[in-house]
């Protein structure tokens, strides 16, 4: 399935396509540039829709408070949006950054669809526009509002998504040996191995895997084990390959998310050990 990456990107210019007022079918296409007339049109509609959500003034959107379910809703909206242009055969040449803005009536319909992409060797426009013309005209957001409102981002398609399942192992100090088995149901088995004491432990819990800004963000939570309880491990993933991450850890009793790496962080391969690694399970 095509993926997608999201994060916010400042408008630049754009394409617009209109969902007539009375939930027809999208039929009217408009093509924008930076043109005077086209930031006055922009003006007059950010004159009548409030943003979705202001992590500045809270006082100024539609949701000051639901930060977390307008994200959820969005992620939901590309997902949606990228499964559609699957659906109708559209066929991604290589990867390619699509910002979306998309204006919203106080039902959640969709009242104008603002999209444009910087990458200079994309020139499929009407193909795009078609593929998406029912699921402009017929999709909710899923959130209801007294004001009109707003959102925007941008989402990379064609890009193949990081594969967590399997098993990554890491050996953080000499004898000691650290694995992650992920599953696809959101489950994973931490397994902590001291072979100089002969030692095994086995942990397992839940996950949560998603994109960040700059890396791939993961929330390891509801261990069974009274050790874990009520902690959460939150952490960030650098894909080095298809079988290398470089991740770190923190708990949430001793700080936040960690933003970049530090000397704390291991390196995992998928289903072995580094090469120069390999010859100390038998020490």
């Amino acid at each position: 399935m095509t993926k997608y990456i999201f994060s916010l990107l400042i408008l630049g210019a754009i394409s617009v396509f209109a969902q007539p007022k009375n939930n027809e079918q999208v039929n009217k296409f408009i093509r924008f540039s930076k043109s005077e007339s086209t930031q006055l049109e922009l003006q007059k509609l950010d004159s009548i829709y409030v943003s979705a959500i202001n992590v500045v003034d809270k006082t100024k959107c539609a949701f000051p408070d639901q930060g977390d379910t307008v994200y959820a809703c969005w992620k939901a909206f590309l997902h949606n949006m990228a499964t559609t242009l699957e659906e109708k055969k559209f066929v991604w040449l290589n990867e390619t950054k699509i910002f979306v803005r998309c204006y919203f009536d106080e039902k959640g319909n969709i009242d104008y669809f603002f999209y444009n992409t910087k990458d200079t060797t994309f020139a499929r426009f009407q193909e795009f526009e078609t593929a998406l013309k029912d699921f402009a005209a017929n999709y909710n957001f899923g959130l209801k509002c007294d004001k009109k409102y707003v959102q925007c981002g941008n989402a990379i398609f064609g890009k193949k998504e990081f594969s967590i399942m399997g098993k990554w192992q890491a050996q953080p100090r000499v004898h000691e040996f650290v694995t992650y088995d992920f599953s696809d149901s959101n489950k994973v088995a931490l397994i902590v191995r001291n072979d100089l004491l002969k030692k095994k432990e086995t942990y397992t819990a839940n996950y949560l895997l998603q994109r960040g800004k700059e890396y791939w963000e993961i929330d390891i939570h509801n261990f069974i084990a009274a050790l874990f309880k009520g902690i959460y491990y939150r952490g960030i993933i650098e894909v080095i390959s298809a079988d290398k991450i470089r991740l770190e850890m923190v708990p949430t009793h001793l700080g936040d998310r960690p933003t970049k790496f530090s000397d704390q962080a291991l390196i995992f391969l998928k289903d072995k050990l580094p090469p120069n690694q390999a010859l100390k399970l038998t020490e």
